[in-house]
């Protein structure tokens, strides 16, 4: 991840306890590319935490934040946050615009990917996730592990890089350990110039209980010409076959 050249630092061992919201903002103009960054032992105000702001710089938090806090929200469509320590608050997580890059964890119950929102990261979502925006596995590319059900809305986009036949390493790999219930859009990107040959295959989507008897509604591939992604859907994972076009004529 690219960090900006400026940042603010909070290195306070108890940054924020107390009754009230804590609104973070990395700047109100658009050139503002300062990040602001939160460490220390814990944020655990009694309110929500609302990032928002019109600058391009990111808001990392590796300080933990605590079971007082009742909501994340992420409102900037600019500024993303990045959440790397191990919070312990369970109260929901709302993305309403922007990205949200979770690569520590969070033990929230419910995290809603509202329209305009984005989940990425590599770390361990604790509870649901409900998508109606886009879910982006990994850090380009890399693994985004959901310990309960994720739920794909007609509205929403799973966006999987595919550099590779490595689910998590070179390729991204949702890991849902509950249902998943797909529906909406599977946007397939190619990265690193891969080039996959006729028969390679690579795992995008696990899910311990089930895929609950649901497909994706469309798909988005970078993989055209000769060689093509086909999307093959087993009890409980979501593969890539990459096949011959129906173009080409085998042994020529």
């Amino acid at each position: 991840i690219r960090r900006p050249p400026r940042s603010t630092l909070f290195p306070y061992t108890t940054l924020f306890r107390s009754t009230g919201n804590l609104t973070l903002q990395s700047g109100g103009a658009s050139s503002d590319t300062a990040s602001v960054i939160i460490s220390g032992a814990s944020v655990n105000n009694s309110g929500t935490i609302t990032n928002s702001g019109g600058g391009t710089g990111s808001t990392m938090i590796s300080a933990v934040i605590g079971p007082n806090v009742t909501g994340v929200i992420q409102n900037s469509a600019t500024s993303s946050l990045i959440l790397s320590g191990i919070n312990t608050y369970t109260s929901d997580t709302n993305i309403n615009a922007g990205v949200l890059q979770v690569d520590g964890s969070i033990a929230s119950l419910n995290t809603f990917v509202n329209p305009g929102g984005t989940l990425a990261g590599i770390g361990t979502i604790g509870g649901s996730v409900n998508n109606s925006g886009v879910v982006s596995p990994g850090d380009s590319p890399g693994k985004l592990t959901i310990n309960s059900g994720y739920t794909q809305n007609s509205n929403g986009t799973l966006h999987i890089e595919i550099g590779g036949l490595s689910p998590g390493v070179n390729s991204d790999l949702l890991a849902v350990n509950g249902i998943a219930s797909l529906s909406g859009t599977l946007q397939l990107v190619r990265i690193n110039s891969f080039s996959p040959s006729a028969g390679n295959q690579v795992i995008i989507l696990t899910a311990g209980s089930g895929l609950n008897n649901t497909t994706f509604d469309t798909v988005q591939s970078d993989f055209t010409g000769m060689v093509i992604a086909k999307v093959v859907y087993d009890p409980n994972d979501v593969r890539i076959v990459f096949v011959l076009s129906s173009f080409v004529t085998p042994g020529l």
